[in-house]
């Protein structure tokens, strides 16, 4: 029965496509191209203020030519339950790719994204800063909360690779990518590795930071801010200028 019916609804889809919806395409072509064209605006008040609308069981449609469209199509709504298809359904493809694979698909997309916000805060005179935020994934765990925390996300596998992999994969590809490309080199801000060695607890799961982290990320976000627009820098800051690392 199944093959039946999908043989079925491509059948009667390719009929009323060849007979109905083919010719009456063709029709409103031409009619639309020998149709003189109208001198009043478009901007003016339509002539009829209301339209009819045909009820088609539980489909209300604006229109007979929707009606039509909808009442020659319901066999096929009809055919299509009994394989699980729809009309217009797109088939998937499984995806398979390593670390590096993904890596580099994310690190282009980003580096994409930042040189055309840098050119469009150039265009602006504004100056665009990217930070790379601290990952828990990436520099490891450092205290026993962090350590449950890495091992249940670690446990999450995509095509066979634990998720950490990923994770430090993209983040290696994008600092370098950074370091070589001179044109935006100085407008990023390297986090990542800012609470590695770090005895006290800053993260409250694998990438979100606690209160006193976030406000520690503060202060290096606003003396970069402060230096990059200004030339002013905090005397007691920790952000090395001479390294796109930040720790503490």
């Amino acid at each position: 029965m199944k093959y039946l019916a999908k043989i079925l609804f491509y059948f009667y889809l390719l009929v009323i496509s060849l007979i109905v919806f083919l010719p009456c395409g063709i029709c409103a072509w031409i009619w639309r191209t020998i149709k003189p064209h109208p001198k009043e605006s478009y901007f003016t008040e339509p002539k009829i203020q209301s339209s009819q609308t045909f009820q088609h069981k539980d489909v209300r449609c604006s229109g007979l030519r929707n009606w039509m469209i909808v009442t020659l199509l319901k066999p096929c709504h009809v055919l299509g339950r009994y394989f699980g298809a729809s009309l217009f359904s797109k088939k998937v493809r499984p995806l398979l790719a390593t670390p590096n694979q993904i890596g580099a698909i994310i690190t282009s997309q980003c580096m994409h994204n930042v040189k055309a916000l840098n050119a469009l805060s150039e265009n602006k005179k504004m100056k665009y800063i990217f930070a790379l935020q601290p990952s828990l994934l990436y520099t490891g765990a450092q205290t026993k909360e962090d350590q449950i925390f890495y091992a249940n996300k670690i446990k999450t596998r995509m095509w066979g690779f634990s998720y950490d992999k990923f994770v430090k994969t993209y983040y290696n590809e994008l600092i370098k990518a950074f370091d070589y490309d001179e044109d935006i080199k100085n407008q990023f801000l390297n986090l990542s590795g800012m609470f590695k060695d770090k005895k006290e607890q800053s993260f409250v799961d694998t990438l979100h930071m606690g209160n006193k982290a976030q406000e520690e990320c503060a202060e290096i976000l606003a003396d970069e801010i402060m230096n990059q627009c200004y030339g002013e820098k905090n005397d007691d800051s920790v952000v090395p200028r001479h390294s796109n690392t930040v720790s503490r």
